[in-house]
């Protein structure tokens, strides 16, 4: 993000709010066994249009012309990974990966999920 404006709580708070706006749009669609399973649901985009979580968690921390601040791009969040394919890209990129895919959307974990 350009941020030469910004203080870090600005930012921190920012972060947060894409956390819990993309955890509630996660909610029931999350499949730790099947990771590209709704992966489209899951998505961000900042591309044609700006993803309403990216303008709501900028809404609430005042930050303004977010679509400007942020790079022209889809991001997906799997379960295990993040990746994002920028607006010139010809290929997604994989940004995180990690080896626990975390809980499911009803909160049990992917482990409890094979049982």
């Amino acid at each position: 993000m350009r941020q030469h404006d910004l203080a870090i709580s600005e930012i921190q708070a920012f972060e947060a709010g894409v956390r819990k706006g993309l955890m509630n749009r996660c909610n029931g669609h999350w499949y730790p066994s099947d990771p590209p399973r709704g992966s489209g649901h899951r998505s961000l985009l900042n591309d044609v249009s700006t993803d309403p979580i990216f303008l709501s968690a900028a809404a609430d921390v005042r930050i303004r012309d977010i679509s400007a601040r942020l790079p022209r791009c889809v991001m997906w969040t799997n379960p295990g990974s993040v990746k994002v394919q920028m607006e010139n890209g010809r290929h997604p990129e994989t940004v995180y990966h990690g080896g626990n895919s975390g809980s499911n959307s009803d909160g049990t974990s992917s482990e409890e999920e094979e049982h």
